[in-house]
């Protein structure tokens, strides 16, 4: 398990998180449908129902600022049965490099009144891996977050990386860690640091192989799933859990797909 963290790992206590590598942060030198509500969410044994309130500390992150973490120098030395990339023009993805995203947007509660997104100064989200990135990952070990190619990726998508290009409709924001579980718990955890408004906005969360390089048995997708309430959650400036998924739809999302999932979020008090 690997995990990209700007000054510390903040997170999640809905997964068990075992055998970690060294996280990546900002402070290092270098679709399925259906509308699923909290209380009906399949965990796959690797998530509860408990909101997340934290992160189990770990030393080994690398952020934006390390210097394995955006280019390494790549000798050829990669795995022999690891996929090449696919050609410029086929399918690169929304973040290149063979990945992309996929997108939330953010509403609020029909049973909240008062805005729950007042004070949010962070976002966390962790999503499972589905079989066929787990397989990919299993067959790939050079795409893992500390992988030859992996490391590029991974170190990409951490501060601009998902947040830019800001276009209108997106909330303003930096990836300050990227966190990925491989051994417990097949998943990506990515912690971002907002500004701005929130309700009604929409977030990129990454990376994810694309379809092309994934090469989802029988012709499917690489697909991410939300598995609780605590999977998605906002943080203030004093590091608490100030609000969480009330419900998600659809509770899958597959890499580009122009549907966003969508959160409709509720205070944790």
């Amino acid at each position: 398990m690997v995990e990209l963290r700007l000054s510390h790992c903040a997170g999640l206590a809905l997964v068990v998180l075992t055998a970690c590598s060294d996280p990546i942060t900002l402070d290092d030198e270098t679709g399925a449908d259906g509308s699923t509500s909290v209380n009906s969410a399949a965990t796959d044994g690797a998530t509860t129902n408990e909101p997340a309130t934290e992160k189990p500390t770990t030393d080994a992150a690398t952020t934006a600022d390390d210097t394995t973490s955006t280019d390494p120098t790549n000798d050829g030395d990669t795995t022999e049965d690891g996929p090449e990339p696919t050609s410029a023009g086929e399918d690169s993805g929304s973040l290149g490099n063979d990945h992309g995203v996929v997108l939330f947007e953010f509403e609020r509660s029909p049973s909240t009144t008062d805005d729950p997104f007042v004070g949010t100064t962070q976002i966390e989200i962790t999503l499972l891996y589905r079989e066929c990135l787990i397989d990919f990952y299993a067959a790939n070990p050079n795409f893992q977050q500390q992988g030859i190619d992996g490391e590029m990726v991974f170190g990409n998508a951490l501060g601009p990386g998902l947040c830019e290009p800001a276009d209108p409709g997106f909330v303003q924001c930096s990836a300050l860690s990227i966190y990925q579980e491989l051994d417990v718990a097949s998943q990506l955890n990515v912690l971002y640091d907002v500004s701005g408004p929130i309700e009604d906005q929409q977030l990129r969360f990454g990376p994810i192989p694309t379809a092309a390089l994934a090469n989802c048995a029988g012709g499917g997708n690489p697909i991410v799933r939300v598995g609780s309430a605590g999977a998605v959650r906002g943080i203030d400036a004093a590091g608490e859990t100030i609000w969480w998924a009330e419900s998600f739809s659809p509770n899958e999302a597959a890499t580009d797909q122009s549907a966003p999932i969508t959160i409709r979020v509720a205070p944790t008090s």
